[in-house]
């Protein structure tokens, strides 16, 4: 009887002594800039999408932005507005730390009018 105490109050013990495997959820961010490819200025009014989703966003007036809180993982950031072609990276976010995620958008080229949308006129 008493080995089979000892051997039941062995095994609580090791089992209360077991690491905790309630753990801290990681995270990680994801921040960049968007840049005119043609002007090298920043672009504004960007909207920046990542896939697998997360969370869609506005570029601010500087053409930066941050996406906080994003799980570990590999994700494509994409950079979309109208009068550009749309882009994107790939990214990997690790544990506490922020991932880089600069894009450059090429402006699209204005095609000119058709040649049966031209308005003639003749004297």
């Amino acid at each position: 009887m008493k080995a089979v105490l000892f051997q039941v109050l062995l095994v609580l013990l090791m089992v209360s002594c077991a690491k905790d495997n309630v753990g801290i959820d990681e995270w990680g961010h994801i921040t960049g800039k968007i840049v005119d490819s043609e002007t090298g200025e920043s672009v504004s009014g960007v909207n920046i999408s990542t896939t697998p989703p997360t969370v869609a966003i506005i570029t601010g007036d500087s053409g930066t932005f941050r996406i906080n809180q994003v799980p570990l993982g590999s994700y494509t950031v994409q950079a979309r507005k109208p009068g550009f072609k749309n882009n994107s990276v790939s990214v990997s976010i690790t544990a506490w730390n922020a991932a880089q995620a600069d894009i450059l958008l090429e402006p699209e080229e204005e095609e000119p009018p058709a040649e049966e949308n031209v308005l003639r006129a003749t004297r």
